[in-house]
């Protein structure tokens, strides 16, 4: 039997507290193994409401279900590809499949695979439908972002310029940071979206383990704070759209002091704890916390500043080129920096 949104059990069929609901009822079949039972929920869902009944989470052994790197959407799909393909009376080339699959990426990047490259595809397929042509072609998929092309063409070169080097800058950081091992960059965007200006894509190699130490922190906050970097370092200004990313290099550096344990003058051997806890902070310890977290972002910063103006070069030919042409792949980006190196 499969159970989707399994969470819903709980609770499910009881009309006051105390009656028997579903997941109760489930319980003793399960326990004799009579059937064998597979459910699916989110992970946020899993650990709010799932697991706080122990006796039923007992009685399942979780599997966590990554997302589909890349490479991996096709062989996934492929069979739906066709399904839509007799759907819509057309037929679409791999080479076009593989296209779909990085727009998708760059227009929904917040939205997960392989249902982002199938949404698209339906629409791609649509278009060369309803234009009666059975092969679709590159310009059916640019069909599903005329609006989007519409606002990047409506953009000044100074709002263009300053948002390629804000993406560029965290592409750089990435790229270049030797402990960040486990990012898999893909492509890099400065096409406006619905939810984001510009995005950098990347998904992580389930394969590669981070060391974890103090500079992968460090790296960690720098790539957070790269695009503001790299954007002032054309402007010479401060803009008000890098705040998720100065959120996250916040977050970051404050577990590093009160979590991880990687702050030399603070304790190493215990966590400091606030919230839904015992309050175990004082007023030096407040202190103490936010001057070695200042620190730590001054670190990063300098980290950061360093490596984009070692690698201008680099930041200057990927910036020219993301204004020129919106997005590019890292197989583009790999080509446009091998010919730096020529050059040099």
């Amino acid at each position: 039997m499969f159970v989707d949104e399994i969470h819903l059990l709980l609770g499910a069929g009881a009309c006051r507290d105390g009656d028997l609901d579903l997941a109760n009822a489930l319980k003793p079949m399960l326990a004799r193994g009579e059937t064998r039972v597979i459910g699916a929920t989110t992970e946020d869902e899993y650990k709010k409401y799932f697991s706080k009944d122990s006796a039923l989470k007992r009685r399942f052994e979780p599997i966590e279900v990554r997302e589909p790197r890349a490479d991996e959407v096709y062989d996934m799909i492929k069979n739906q590809i066709k399904l839509l393909e007799e759907a819509h009376h057309t037929t679409i080339s791999r080479e076009l499949v593989d296209s779909v699959i990085f727009k998708a990426a760059c227009f929904n990047f917040e939205t997960k695979n392989p249902d982002r490259t199938l949404d698209l595809l339906d629409k791609t397929m649509v278009c060369a439908e309803l234009e009666g042509r059975t092969v679709v072609t590159e310009q059916d998929i640019l069909e599903n972002f005329k609006v989007n092309q519409k606002k990047f063409d409506k953009m000044s070169e100074k709002n263009k310029y300053a948002t390629a080097y804000h993406e560029a800058g965290h592409y750089i950081a990435h790229r270049f940071s030797d402990e960040l091992i486990e990012h898999v960059l893909l492509a890099v965007s400065i096409m406006p979206a619905e939810e984001y200006l510009g995005v950098n894509v990347f998904e992580i190699d389930p394969d590669m383990t981070p060391s974890n130490n103090r500079d992968y922190y460090i790296q960690t906050i720098a790539c957070s704070l790269a695009g503001r970097v790299a954007e002032r370092m054309y402007s010479k200004a401060l803009t008000s759209g890098a705040v998720s990313d100065l959120a996250k290099a916040t977050r970051v550096a404050k577990a590093m002091v009160t979590q991880y344990g990687l702050v030399e003058d603070m304790s190493q051997d215990r966590v400091f704890i606030r919230d839904g806890q015992e309050n175990l902070f004082s007023e030096q310890m407040v202190t103490d916390i936010n001057v070695h977290m200042n620190e730590i972002l001054k670190e990063s910063r300098d980290y950061t500043e360093k490596l984009l103006k070692e690698k201008k070069v680099y930041l200057d030919v990927l910036a020219k080129a993301l204004v020129e042409r919106g997005m590019l792949s890292n197989n583009e980006i790999d080509e446009l920096f091998k010919k730096v190196k020529l050059s040099k």
